[in-house]
């Protein structure tokens, strides 16, 4: 950690994770957590944040590695209707890794769903930017991608 970071982190009483420093919890996934977080030049992205001790038996580490071989594959794509995603971080000294993409400002698709009343044309439109970006994810003959 630099001093720059560790004096942010003091400051702040966030935890950085590589040059992202986290902020409020917004999510729960199976493996962790993801954080609204902040690049040093202050860009608001999601950083999903996995501990080292979450792959401790062999089924659990082969589901991670299989995320991040896909997550891996993942940067650089670009497409409207899937989150992209932007990098990698395995943080030696905290012994957790992360999983930095695009923040989706509106919350998540759940929440979204949640909260919206659908009319058939809407969830038509919704429906063709879904099927969309599974084709786009099929189409980049990456490993299999779980739905």
């Amino acid at each position: 950690m630099t001093f720059w970071q560790a004096c942010l982190s003091w400051w702040y009483g966030d935890t950085i994770v590589g040059c992202y420093r986290l902020g409020q919890v917004i999510g729960q996934g199976s493996f962790g957590c993801v954080h609204r977080a902040s690049t040093e030049s202050g860009d608001a992205v999601a950083v999903k944040v996995l501990n080292a001790d979450q792959g401790s038996d062999e089924r659990t580490s082969a589901a991670i590695l299989a995320e991040m071989e896909v997550f891996l594959q993942l940067i650089g794509a670009k497409h409207p209707h899937v989150v992209s995603a932007l990098d990698v971080v395995n943080d030696s000294e905290t012994q957790r890794l992360c999983f930095i993409m695009e923040l989706c400002a509106a919350g998540s698709m759940q929440q979204l769903l949640s909260t919206m009343v659908f009319t058939e044309g809407t969830a038509v439109y919704w429906q063709k930017q879904l099927f969309s970006g599974v084709a786009f994810l099929h189409g980049l003959k990456t490993v299999s991608y779980t739905h």
